[in-house]
């Protein structure tokens, strides 16, 4: 996936932008910095993860906004024909409408991890796939909120291990929420802080969510340390 997409200046004069204020109102202004951010977000193919947790804990972590906000903007998003707001087999997804009109570089796309609108995989042709042929395809749709967690979690290490941990232990809405609570949390800790951070998978595969740890300005025995370090290991 691009490190950087394009916003074409034509979005000033767009009619579809200039119906967000009279689809969202308040939130006009709102929906279009959400819509330069998902671009920002999303893959080769103009897809992302839909969900409205994901969204707004992904794509717009610092926003005061809350979900129910995100989950307006999206409607309205979806309503002036922006993105399009799809679900297949229970999961969300989002596609950026006329999104290969606007981007470069997109002979060298790596597969969508999200189908089609259909609900089918695009292949991609011959021509598309020039160096990135060799990398791994992978099939299905990423779980709701796995993507929320990854980028929250400061340990970026086993991306794959902890992608795996996340389908064995498959989250409802609410166990994702207080997962990533616990996340909240730990960052919070003066383990974490002192750099006793756990892989992702082992913190997954423990459920290290309901660890209560002692918060930053309490200072760690050296027994403390031996088995945080033994547990990090």
């Amino acid at each position: 996936m691009a490190r950087g997409r394009m916003l074409t200046k034509s979005l000033s004069t767009s009619q579809r932008w200039a119906r967000l204020h009279g689809e969202a109102g308040k939130l006009a202004e709102f929906c279009q910095v959400l819509f330069a951010l998902l671009v920002a977000h999303a893959d080769d193919f103009g897809r992302l993860a839909g969900d409205v947790f994901t969204v707004k804990f992904a794509v717009v972590p610092t926003s005061p906004r809350k979900e129910s906000e995100v989950q307006a903007a999206l409607t309205a998003l979806h309503n002036v024909g922006l993105i399009e707001w799809y679900g297949v087999d229970g999961c969300k997804c989002i596609q950026i409408n006329d999104f290969d009109r606007h981007q470069s570089g997109l002979h060298k796309r790596t597969a969508s991890q999200f189908p089609e609108p259909s609900g089918k995989f695009r292949e991609i042709p011959s021509e598309e796939k020039g160096t990135e042929q060799n990398r791994t395809k992978t099939k299905g749709v990423v779980p709701t909120g796995f993507e929320a967690f990854w980028n929250v979690f400061p340990s970026k290490v086993g991306k794959a291990k902890a992608l795996e941990s996340w389908q064995r232990i498959n989250p409802d809405a609410a166990l994702v929420a207080t997962i990533m609570a616990g996340v909240e949390r730990s960052q919070r800790s003066q383990r974490w802080k002192d750099g006793y951070i756990p892989n992702p998978a082992t913190w997954l595969n423990q459920g290290r969510w309901d660890d209560e740890l002692p918060m930053a300005g309490v200072k760690m025995s050296r027994f403390d340390k031996a088995m945080a370090e033994d547990l990090e290991a």
